[in-house]
């Protein structure tokens, strides 16, 4: 999957304007994707085309990241100076 710097635009815009209660409902969600995406990967890898297992190493890679991005956001809102 090539990159193109937009895959975590439609995450970025719901986290704009979110409350630290709300992050941490997202950051719980896109984790608990990210567990069962990696997980359903590694029941398959054995059967997967090397193309297959590459879209889906893409797939979790950009859940963990989209969990990260959350996980940052949640910091910056708590250390934030008002």
């Amino acid at each position: 999957m090539e990159r193109t710097g937009w895959e975590h635009y439609d995450l970025e815009k719901e986290m704009r304007d979110a409350s630290v209660a709300k992050l941490l409902g997202m950051y719980k969600c896109e984790k608990q994707k990210a567990l069962d995406t990696c997980g359903e990967f590694l029941k398959l890898t054995g059967s997967l085309t090397d193309k297959g297992a590459k879209e889906f190493d893409d797939k979790c890679q950009l859940l963990v990241e989209g969990a990260k991005k959350i996980a940052e956001r949640i910091a910056d809102k708590l250390t934030e100076d008002e």
